[in-house]
C-alpha cells in the first residue's frame, strides 16, 4: 500500500511493528499498519476541527485561528548566543534601560515621543527572530496555517483590549492601517441621518478627526464644533441637543461626539468622565442619542484607556504610537452594542463571506472580520507584541507614565522660570501648566465659526458638560525674545538638532489648539496660507505672530539629564544676557571713516550650484548680469536644493561670452559618475538681445535641451531640467525689498520665486523657455555685453529677473567672516574631546577663513576697508554708493544649516559655524549673516538714447562708500 508515515506517528507505529512483527505476515503488518495510521489522523483531524469549530461573532478575520482555540504564541525568546540578561527588567529612563533597549539614544536627546516613540532593539530582534523561525504565509491561504499555527492576530487583539481592561465580551477589535485609517472607518461607517444626525467635537482634535466632519457633511448631518470654555463652575464643553431626543418623541438617529483623549498639540488630557457625561446626555430609554469617538493615538502612549469605567463606543489607537514599531498598523475598537448598527459599504478581499460577480449580492464576515478589507499587514503583528513585552519589561503602562509625568513637570517649572536680564520671561508655556494658554488670553475673541449652513446650525438649546483636564508628559512652549516678540519655532528645532536634541514644531497637526493658544483667528490662518504658508515650511512668523510652536513630548527611555539639556540649550541661545547685547559692537566702536574696497566678486548663474569668482562684471536691474538666472528642477517642477540633492554643488557653470553659452561641467570626480565625469554639456543660448527668453525655429535648442536634461539625471541620480527665467520689461523703479519672514536666502521654491523676483517665472522643459541671450563682448572691455551697441537699451529693459529669494544682491565684511571663523573654530575645538555632533560623529573644525568659509554663505560681494573693518559694522548702514551707482540695504540674511555644509561637496561637516552664529548674531529672533542690497532704479531710463554708455561694472578693488 506503500502509506508514508507522519514524523509525529513514526516512532509509536514503529514500536508496536517491532513487537508484533514475528507474529504476523508482511501482508498482515502492512494492513495492521494502515488501520492504525488512519485511526491517528482522523483522531487529529477531529481534534483540530473541534478546535476550529463554533468561533463567536467577535472572533478574530480571514479564517484565522481562533485566540481561544489555536496555541498561544511561545514567549519571545532571543538566541543561545545573545546575553542571558537581555530580558532583564529596567526601570523607566535608566541607564541599563538604555544600555540594554535603546543604545541609538546614548548621544540624543529625544523628545518627540508624541510624534513616535524610539523602537527596542531587544523588541526588534526578537520579533525578528521569531518571524524568521516560522514560515508564513498569506492568511488567505488556508495552506499557510494549518493545526498548530500560533495565532499572533487574535493574541494582538487580546492584548490590546486587555490593555484597555475589556476583553471580547464588551469590545471587538478591528485592526487598521493606523488610528486614521480607524478614524475614517468610523465616519463612513456611522449611521448617518439626513437632517437628524450631529457630529459635534471639541476643536483641539486632530486633523484626521477634522476629517470625520467632511464624511459627515457629505451624509447630510450637521457639524458642530465646540470649544473648551471656562464657566463659573470650571471648564466645560456646550453639547448641543440632538434634536432625534425631544420629549414624546420616538427614539432616532444618533450623533457623534469626538474628542481626544490627550491633544496631539499641548499635550492636555481631557478627563475621560466626559465619555460618561456625554453618553448619559440626553437617553431616551434604551436609546442613546449620543455616541462617542475617543482618539486615543497620542494618550494611549503613556496609558491606554480605562474602558471599563469610561465605556467610549470607538476607540483608535496607533501601535507605532505605542511603541515606536510597527509603522501601518493601527486598531478601533468598537463596543459590541454598536457594532451591529454600523453601515458598511464597500467591502475588499477577506471581508466577505460570500459575494456574487455579476449581482449586488454580498455577505460580509461577522465580527472585525467584516471590517477588515485586503490582507492585514501580518507580518507587523509580531513587532507589536513584542511591543507590549517591553513595556512590560519596563514596569508597565503604570510605571512608564509616572516617569514621563515627572520629567515633564521638571521640565515645564525650569522653562516657566527662564527669565531675560530685562526680568522678561524667555518662555511662554501652552496648555494647563501654571501660567500656560489652554484658555485664551483675556480679550481674545473664539475662533470664528464656519459659515453658518443648513449642515452646521444646531437648532435646540445646548447643554453644559463639566470637562476635567490635566497635563501629560508633554511641554509645548513658544521662545520670546527680549522685547517680547517671538522667536521663530523653525530656528529653534534647527538649532536643537545641531546640538543633538529632537523636538518638534508646528501645528502638529491639531490646528484648533493651535490657534486658541496662539491668539490665530480662523481668518488669519486663511490669510496665512493665501500667502504660500502650508504645513511643514519655514514661515514660523508672519505678520508678527507665530504660525506654531514647539513641542518637548517625553517617555519611558527619557533621562533627567535629557531634561538638564534642553534647559541649558535654551538659555545658551534664547535667553538674553546684560553682558551679551544682541550686537558685539558697541556704538562707541563704530568707525567714522565710510570708505570700503571691494575685495571678492561672485556671481551664481545656477542657483545652488558653485559660483564663479569674476574680477569685474557688470550690474544690471536686479543684481549681478545672470545672477540666479537658472534653476535645476525635479522630475515634479520643484526647484532643488542642496539639503534635497547635494550634487548640485558638484557642477561647475561657466558663461562662455563668445559663444553665447552656459557650460555645465561635473567636477565631484569619477566616483560618483564614471565616464561622465569630464562632460561639459552646452545650454546655447539665442543670438540677438531682443531674442532673450526665445530660440530660433531650428529644432537643435530642443534637441540640445533635452540632452542636457538627461545629462543633468544621469549625473544627480534623479529626473532633473534646467530652466531659465524669462526676460520681462521691469518698471522704471521697485519698492525697497524687504527682508522675508519666511526663510533664508537659499530655501526658494517655484511659488516662492516668482512672488519674490518680480515677475521671475518657471518657463517649459526645454527649447525657448531655456534660453538667455549672452553678448560676445568680453566683460574687460566697458561695452555693454550685448550683441551690439545699437541693442543696449532693449536689452537692459529686457534684462530677465531672477530665481534669487529676496534681495538683489549679498554683501559680507570680512571683519565679519574673520571673526565668525574664529569663534566656529574655538567651539570645535572646546566640544570634540567630548562631544558628538547631532547628527552623528565628531563635528569637523570648520576651515579657517578663506575662500572655502566664505563660500557657505554665498555672497555676491566681500568687501574690506575702514569702514568694514570692525565686525559687523554693516548693521548701521543704510546705503552702499560707487560714484552715481546707489545700492540700497534691503536688511540683514536670515541663515539656516546650510551653511553647516562643504560648499564643495554639499556634505554635512558639523553644526558650526551656525551655533556660533547663533550667539553673535541674532536679528529680531533670527539668525542672520549678511546684508541683502537692492539695486537703486532706474540704472538707465527706458527712453534713453541708443548710444547711452554700458551697464556699471563692479570690480575687485573697486571703491565704495558706505552711508550710515
Amino acid at each position: 500500500m506503500g502509506h508514508a508515515i507522519p514524523m509525529h506517528f513514526a516512532s509509536p507505529l514503529q514500536a508496536f511493528a517491532s513487537t508484533t512483527t514475528p507474529c504476523l505476515e508482511p501482508d498482515s503488518l502492512k494492513i495492521v499498519l494502515s488501520i492504525l495510521l488512519a485511526v491517528f489522523t482522523g483522531i487529529a483531524f477531529e481534534k483540530w476541527r473541534a478546535r476550529t469549530r463554533g468561533r463567536d461573532a467577535h472572533g478574530p478575520s480571514h479564517g484565522w485561528p481562533d485566540v481561544h482555540s489555536s496555541p498561544e504564541p511561545e514567549p519571545l525568546r532571543l538566541q543561545a548566543a545573545s546575553p542571558p540578561d537581555v530580558l532583564a527588567k529596567h526601570a523607566p529612563g535608566s541607564q541599563s534601560l538604555i544600555d540594554a533597549e535603546f543604545p541609538s539614544l546614548r548621544d540624543v536627546v529625544y523628545a518627540d515621543y508624541g510624534g513616535c516613540p524610539p523602537l527596542s532593539t531587544v523588541a526588534l530582534q526578537l520579533s525578528t527572530q521569531a518571524l524568521a523561525a516560522k514560515l508564513t504565509g498569506n492568511p488567505h491561504s488556508a495552506g499557510s496555517w494549518g493545526p498548530g499555527q500560533q495565532d499572533w492576530a487574535g493574541a494582538l487583539r487580546r492584548r490590546t483590549l486587555e490593555a484597555c481592561g475589556v476583553g471580547p465580551g464588551q469590545y471587538t477589535c478591528i485592526l487598521t492601517s493606523g488610528a486614521t485609517a480607524a478614524l475614517k472607518l468610523v465616519g463612513e461607517t456611522f449611521p448617518w441621518h439626513r437632517g437628524g444626525s450631529l457630529f459635534c467635537h471639541l476643536t483641539d482634535n486632530h486633523n484626521s478627526v477634522l476629517g470625520v466632519r467632511e464624511l459627515a457633511r457629505e451624509s447630510g448631518a450637521r457639524v458642530v464644533p465646540v470649544r473648551l470654555d471656562r464657566s463659573a463652575g470650571g471648564l466645560g464643553v456646550s453639547l448641543p441637543a440632538c434634536p432625534s431626543v425631544t420629549a414624546g418623541a420616538a427614539p432616532g438617529p444618533a450623533s457623534l461626539f469626538a474628542f481626544p483623549m490627550e491633544s496631539n498639540f499641548h499635550g492636555v488630557r481631557y478627563g475621560l468622565e466626559l465619555v460618561n457625561a456625554v453618553q448619559a446626555c440626553a437617553t431616551d430609554g434604551e436609546h442613546r442619542a449620543w455616541r462617542v469617538l475617543l482618539d486615543a493615538a497620542k494618550g494611549a502612549g503613556t496609558g491606554p484607556p480605562d474602558l471599563t469605567a469610561h465605556p467610549a463606543d470607538f476607540v483608535a489607537l496607533s501601535y507605532y504610537k505605542l511603541f515606536g514599531y510597527p509603522t501601518g498598523l493601527g486598531a478601533l475598537l468598537v463596543r459590541n452594542d454598536v457594532l451591529p448598527f454600523l453601515r458598511k459599504t464597500y467591502f475588499g478581499g477577506g471581508a466577505v463571506g460570500a459575494s456574487a460577480h455579476d449581482a449586488p449580492f454580498h455577505s460580509l464576515r461577522p465580527g472585525a472580520a467584516g471590517f477588515e478589507d485586503g490582507t492585514l499587514p501580518f507580518l507587523a503583528f509580531q513587532p507589536a507584541l513584542a511591543g507590549f513585552d517591553a513595556i512590560e519589561r519596563m514596569g508597565g503602562w503604570r510605571s512608564t507614565g509616572l516617569h514621563a509625568g515627572a520629567l515633564a513637570r521638571a521640565l515645564a517649572t525650569r522653562l516657566a522660570a527662564l527669565r531675560h536680564a530685562s526680568g522678561r520671561p524667555a518662555c511662554l508655556l501652552h496648555g494647563c501648566w501654571p501660567g500656560g494658554s489652554l484658555l485664551a488670553p483675556a480679550g481674545d475673541q473664539a475662533p470664528e465659526a464656519p459659515a453658518r449652513d443648513a449642515a452646521q446650525t444646531p437648532t435646540n438649546a445646548a447643554t453644559t458638560l463639566p470637562v476635567q483636564t490635566s497635563q501629560g508628559p508633554t511641554v509645548t512652549f513658544s521662545m520670546l525674545r527680549g522685547d517680547g516678540g517671538h522667536v521663530g519655532y523653525r530656528e529653534v528645532e534647527r538649532l536643537a538638532s545641531l546640538r543633538g536634541i529632537r523636538l518638534r514644531t508646528g501645528c502638529m497637526c491639531n490646528p484648533g489648539a493651535c490657534a486658541q493658544a496662539l491668539g490665530l483667528t480662523s481668518r488669519e490662518m486663511r490669510a496665512n496660507h493665501a500667502e504660500g504658508h502650508v504645513c511643514w515650511d519655514d514661515r514660523d512668523l508672519m505678520h508678527g505672530k507665530p504660525t506654531g510652536a514647539v513641542r518637548a513630548s517625553l517617555g519611558y527611555a527619557s533621562r533627567a539629564s535629557d531634561v538638564d539639556r534642553i534647559v541649558h540649550f535654551l538659555e545658551e541661545f534664547f535667553v538674553e544676557k546684560a553682558e551679551a547685547p544682541e550686537s558685539p559692537r558697541p556704538a562707541s566702536t563704530a568707525p567714522r571713516s565710510s570708505a570700503l574696497v571691494v575685495t571678492a566678486l561672485t556671481l551664481y548663474p545656477v542657483k545652488s550650484c558653485r559660483g564663479i569668482p569674476a574680477t569685474e562684471w557688470p550690474l544690471g536691474p536686479s543684481g549681478l548680469l545672470h545672477d540666479r538666472a537658472w534653476v535645476v528642477l525635479d522630475g515634479a517642477g520643484k526647484p532643488l536644493s542642496p539639503k534635497r540633492c547635494p550634487g548640485l554643488l558638484s557642477i561647475q557653470p561657466r558663461l562662455d561670452w563668445r559663444r553665447g553659452a552656459l557650460v555645465l561641467e561635473w567636477v565631484g570626480g569619477v566616483a560618483q559618475m564614471p565616464g561622465l565625469a569630464r562632460l561639459s554639456p552646452e545650454m546655447p543660448l539665442g543670438p540677438g538681445a531682443a531674442g532673450a527668453g526665445s530660440c530660433p525655429e531650428a529644432a537643435g535648442p530642443q534637441a540640445r535641451s533635452e540632452t542636457l536634461a538627461a545629462w543633468l539625471s544621469a549625473t544627480l541620480r534623479q529626473p532633473a531640467r534646467l530652466e531659465a527665467s524669462v526676460a520681462r520689461r521691469r518698471p522704471a523703479s521697485k519698492p525697497q525689498s524687504r527682508v522675508p519672514e519666511e526663510g533664508p536666502r537659499a530655501a526658494a521654491g517655484a511659488k516662492a520665486a516668482g512672488a519674490e523676483t518680480e515677475g521671475a517665472t518657471l518657463g517649459g522643459s526645454g527649447g525657448a523657455r531655456s534660453i538667455i541671450t549672452l553678448g560676445p563682448h568680453s566683460l574687460h572691455s566697458s561695452a555693454t555685453p550685448n550683441t551690439s551697441p545699437a541693442d543696449g537699451r532693449q536689452g537692459m529693459a529686457a534684462l530677465p529677473t531672477r530665481f534669487a529669494t529676496s534681495g538683489d544682491l549679498l554683501l559680507v565684511t570680512r571683519a565679519s567672516l574673520e571673526l565668525l571663523s574664529e569663534h566656529a573654530v574655538h567651539a570645535v575645538d572646546l566640544i570634540r574631546p567630548t562631544a558628538r555632533a547631532g547628527r552623528g560623529g565628531v563635528p569637523a573644525c570648520p576651515t579657517p577663513m578663506g575662500e572655502s568659509f566664505a563660500a557657505r554663505f554665498r555672497p555676491n560681494i566681500v568687501v574690506d576697508g575702514p569702514a568694514g573693518g570692525v565686525p559687523f559694522a554693516e548693521d548701521s548702514w543704510t546705503e552702499i554708493r560707487a560714484g552715481e551707482l546707489g545700492l540700497r540695504v534691503a536688511g540683514a540674511c536670515p541663515r539656516c544649516d546650510r551653511i553647516c555644509v562643504d560648499p564643495g561637496d554639499g556634505r554635512w561637516v558639523g553644526p558650526e559655524p551656525l551655533l556660533s552664529l547663533a550667539k553673535l548674531r541674532r536679528r529680531r529672533g533670527k539668525v542672520c549673516f549678511g546684508i541683502l542690497l537692492d539695486v537703486q532704479q532706474p540704472l538707465l531710463p527706458v527712453d534713453a538714447p541708443a548710444n547711452t554708455p554700458a551697464l556699471p561694472l563692479l570690480r575687485v578693488g573697486m571703491a565704495l562708500e558706505c552711508l550710515v
